[in-house]
């Protein structure tokens, strides 16, 4: 497999330690990103938010530091969201985080569920835009907002 292709196809599926090495990078480099999420988010303890395409929990994290809101990560990775669960133990375990492997394109959640929806760089990997937007319209409450973060 040439390089390039090695590198894309861990930043859509992080995996060992080309994973592990893929994910500190992208944390460092979004992180101008993240915090800008986070301003617009304008999270109180009362949103339920919805990450999408979560990624390690990275972000999830410094929100749920900052907010106590209730956050919900989704990511198509079941290698990822293994090493999210670990990263947000303690939050997972308080009951105010929680992971779940699915797409974008078919959550399972109920209709307006979440307050508040993100995701960050993200889109680029979807198929179509066309069902995932429909989704997340579907899934957030009326008035709820959602954040595509390039």
């Amino acid at each position: 497999m040439r390089l390039h292709s090695y590198i894309a196809k861990q930043f859509a599926d992080p995996q060992g330690v080309g994973g592990s090495l893929i994910s500190f990078v992208m944390n460092r480099q979004n992180r101008p990103l993240y915090d800008a999420t986070e301003r617009l988010l304008s999270l109180s303890h009362d949103d339920s938010v919805l990450d999408i395409g979560c990624g390690n929990g990275f972000v999830m994290g410094l929100l749920a530091h900052q907010s106590g809101a209730t956050l919900t990560g989704i990511d198509p990775s079941d290698e990822i969201i293994k090493t999210a669960l670990r990263r947000n133990r303690k939050y997972v375990e308080r009951k105010t985080m929680r992971f779940d492997c699915q797409n974008v394109s078919a959550m399972t959640f109920p209709a307006e569920s979440f307050s508040r929806a993100y995701t960050i760089n993200t889109v680029y990997f979807w198929e179509e835009l066309d069902k995932p937007m429909k989704e997340i319209w579907r899934v957030l409450e009326p008035g709820g907002v959602f954040i595509n973060t390039l």
